[in-house]
């Protein structure tokens, strides 16, 4: 990932999220699905072939089958349809569960999550979250350089507005990652 404040892209999220937030007991593989240019070396994700084992196990031949049958449906609203065709490639091209599969098509992750309990035991990265989540990370970390002090206070306020969303009843996602018992 690019060092400099100032630099944070969606290939770089996604490396990063490859990195740090995913089980590597793979080692290097990776599956990037999209377009039929997405998923080529020579495409925007360019960098990251350059990184992992990209995309080992899908033949070039099937490359352009998710535009067709899974991305240009979601776009048409047919999401049912792309959902069940997004599980079949998956399916019919074996691709390992344990391997993180980033949805580098915006389309992709709508249809994943149209039908979660199917495509449960698959490990998904959208670029997009990852992407929002290293600015986020990158935002935290140059508040907490330019005014410690102020970051800390609003750091504790955070950590309090939790304690109290978790205490009252059914927790939703305000609390994520702190062990929370009210659910």
């Amino acid at each position: 990932m690019n060092n400099s404040d100032d630099f944070v892209s969606l290939i770089n999220a996604v490396n990063y999220t490859l990195r740090h937030k995913f089980n590597r007991s793979t080692g290097d593989k990776v599956y990037i699905l999209g377009s039929e240019v997405t998923m080529d070396e020579k495409g925007e994700y360019m960098a990251l072939f350059n990184e992992f084992r990209v995309n080992a196990d899908i033949p070039e031949t099937a490359r352009g089958w998710l535009w067709t049958h899974t991305i240009k449906m979601v776009q048409n609203g047919e999401v049912a349809k792309a959902s069940a065709n997004f599980y079949k490639f998956l399916e019919d091209h074996q691709l390992d569960q344990r391997i993180p599969i980033s949805l580098s098509c915006t389309e992709l992750p709508i249809a994943a999550e149209y039908d979660p309990k199917m495509f449960a035991n698959y490990t998904f990265l959208d670029p997009n979250l990852a992407l929002a989540e290293l600015l986020v990370m990158r935002a935290e970390q140059r508040v907490n350089q330019t005014a410690h002090e102020k970051y800390i206070g609003w750091k504790s306020g955070v950590h309090e507005y939790m304690k109290e969303c978790c205490a009252g009843g059914p927790c939703d996602k305000c609390c994520e990652g702190f062990n929370c018992t009210a659910k």
